[in-house]
């Protein structure tokens, strides 16, 4: 089974390292798990898609970076899990 891992942000490209730190070290001790991390960008003014693309270029599971342009957590979440590639789904935001 694919495992996707949604996590949605808004301006928080501070906490993003740390945020996916902690989802790839759960992922490693559950291995072997077929697995990826999806991240939305929701609107966001900062350096967000920056920090998601050189924490994925270092990372051991597949990155996806999605943008949601709509300012609203209905949106954010209808988005990601059809983006979502797994057949389960955990969504952090």
């Amino acid at each position: 089974m694919r495992l996707s891992v949604i996590v949605a942000t808004r301006n928080r490209a501070h906490a993003l390292a740390g945020c996916l730190d902690s989802i790839a070290a759960s992922l490693a001790n559950a291995a072997p798990l077929s697995a990826e991390i999806v991240v939305v960008n929701n609107g966001s003014k900062d350096a967000t898609a920056d920090v998601v693309n050189q924490w994925a270029s270092a990372s051991a599971f597949p990155v996806r970076l999605l943008f949601e342009p709509r300012v609203r957590f209905v949106s954010r979440s209808k988005s990601c899990i059809a983006d979502g590639a797994g057949r389960a789904t955990r969504y952090h935001r």
